[in-house]
């Protein structure tokens, strides 16, 4: 797919940084079709998270969504998340890939060195097994009024995920011939999603994926 995404100036005051005087990068919009991995009737949360992700702390009224820009990214971080590494168990698998189609505004660019200075995070620490840097980014990016967040996938760091800090509800999928109407929007609380497929990735992958590293104790 193409990663489109087109840079705009939310109009309000930047805040100040603790660990910088520099203002508040521009948000970006996102726009395109993303895919997850979700064994359930729907990809989307419409309710809190009940445990802690890389990009969230688990807290009442705070919905987190985790997409990838390429199927084989959303295979590639289940196979991180279950630390699935042999081949041979790849035929076992029977997953549901979801695309969903997604128009969102207020989103941070983290592949940008200015999001990272800001936010006081190395590209390492993006990708990196302990989460906590990312959560405080996190949770200041939704205090300035971030919808989500574009990132380096942690199981494939040549591949991107987009993190969306909302509620949303399962919408019809719509097929977009090309010269839609510009400025044709999807509410922000609607996604449209479709059930791609239900199986495994090739079992070659296992090969790409950049697992967890298990620490000993």
């Amino acid at each position: 797919m193409t990663e489109a995404a087109t840079r705009f100036d939310s109009g309000t005051p930047p805040p100040v940084a603790a660990e910088t005087a520099a203002p508040r990068p521009d948000f970006i919009e996102v726009e395109g079709t993303l895919y997850r991995h979700a064994d359930y009737d729907t990809p989307v949360w419409s309710r809190a998270n009940t445990r802690d992700g890389r990009w969230h702390r688990a807290r009442p009224g705070l919905s987190v969504q985790y997409w990838s820009y390429s199927a084989t990214a959303a295979w590639a971080e289940k196979l991180r998340a279950e630390g699935i590494r042999d081949a041979d168990d790849i035929p076992l698998i029977r997953s549901r890939l979801w695309a969903g189609q997604v128009e969102f505004s207020a989103i941070a660019d983290l592949t940008s060195p200015g999001w990272q200075v800001w936010l006081g995070l190395s590209p390492a620490a993006l990708v990196a097994d302990e989460y906590t840097r990312c959560q405080a980014a996190a949770e200041r990016l939704i205090a300035c009024g971030a919808n989500g967040l574009v990132t380096y996938s942690a199981a494939l760091p040549d591949h991107l995920n987009l993190v969306i800090f909302r509620r949303l509800s399962l919408g019809d999928w719509i097929e977009r011939p090309q010269g839609r109407p510009a400025g044709l929007r999807f509410p922000e609380r609607l996604m449209p999603c479709h059930l791609l497929a239900t199986g495994h990735p090739r079992p070659e992958l296992v090969h790409r994926v950049v697992y967890k590293t298990t620490v000993a104790t």
